[in-house]
Formats: C-alpha cells, sequence, structure tokens
C-alpha cells in the first residue's frame, strides 16, 4: 500500500523524465579520463626528476673522495741459492735471583 503523497511523488518525478532531454556525456568523460592521466604522468615524472637531481648529488659525494685501492702485485716464490747451515748457538738468559736482604728475619713477638 502506498499513500497519496508517495503517488503524487512517483507522478511528478515521472513527469519530469518524460520532460528530459537525452544527452551523450562520453565524449565529455573520455576527454577528462585523459586529461587526468597526462596529469598523473608529468606528476610521476617530476618525482622522479626531483629524486634523481636530491640523490645524484648525494651518491656522488659519498663515493667520490676514496679513489679504488690499487691492485696489489702477487708475489713469487724466489728460490733459495745458498744452503741453510747451522745457526749461532745462544745460550738461555740467566735465571732472576732473589737480592739479598739487609737483616736477618726474626720471628714476630706474640702479645
Amino acid at each position: 500500500m502506498t499513500t497519496p503523497m508517495e503517488d503524487a511523488i512517483r507522478a511528478a518525478l515521472r513527469d519530469l523524465s518524460e520532460e528530459a532531454i537525452p544527452l551523450n556525456l562520453s565524449h565529455r568523460a573520455i576527454r577528462g579520463a585523459a586529461r587526468r592521466r597526462t596529469l598523473l604522468a608529468g606528476v610521476g615524472v617530476a618525482v622522479l626528476a626531483a629524486i634523481g637531481v636530491t640523490a645524484a648529488p648525494l651518491a656522488l659525494a659519498s663515493g667520490g673522495d676514496n679513489p679504488p685501492a690499487p691492485p696489489r702485485p702477487t708475489l713469487s716464490p724466489v728460490p733459495c741459492t745458498t744452503a741453510p747451515g747451522p745457526g749461532p748457538t745462544l745460550s738461555p738468559p740467566p735465571l732472576p735471583t732473589a737480592p739479598p736482604s739487609p737483616e736477618p728475619t726474626r720471628p714476630m713477638p706474640t702479645i
């Protein structure tokens, strides 16, 4: 069941819809989408350029001060022309001795 007010609203909307002129909005929607896509691509390129301009000097500044180390020469074994012989003999160092005490030790007095 519908009320008379609802019927009146439905009738008014039906009359308005019959008077409406149909429009094709697809061209306008396609142009707007293309404009947004172009804007988004431009902003993306600008952001990447800003990151590159900011990061490049920092990367060059941190790595440019220290040049790479030159390669080390490889050492090849040199053949020995003399045969090893007996070396000089060394005597061990003398053992330390306690210095003599100036006076003899006495037992501690008991109290």
